[in-house]
C-alpha cells in the first residue's frame, strides 16, 4: 500500500509539472512521453520535424529541471 501511494504521489507530481510547462512545449512532451516519434509529432501538430524535436527535447529538459527542483530525482 505504501509503495502504491508513493507511485500515485509521483504520478500526480509528474502530471502537475507537465501541465505547468509552457503551452508550446506541453503537447510535444506529452506525445513524446507516450512514444510518438518526432515525425509523428510534427505531422500531428503541423510543424516541422526539427521543431518537433526541439520542442520535445527542451520541454523534457525543463521537466527534468522542475522535478529535480522539487526533489524528484
Amino acid at each position: 500500500p505504501e509503495l502504491a501511494a508513493r507511485a500515485d504521489e509521483w504520478r500526480q507530481r509528474l502530471l502537475a509539472e507537465i501541465d505547468a510547462l509552457p503551452e508550446r512545449r506541453r503537447l510535444p512532451v506529452k506525445l513524446a512521453i507516450q512514444g510518438f516519434t518526432a515525425d509523428e509529432i510534427a505531422r500531428l501538430l503541423g510543424i516541422s520535424v526539427a521543431s518537433a524535436q526541439q520542442l520535445s527535447y527542451r520541454g523534457i529538459e525543463e521537466l527534468k529541471e522542475r522535478l529535480r527542483a522539487r526533489g524528484g530525482e
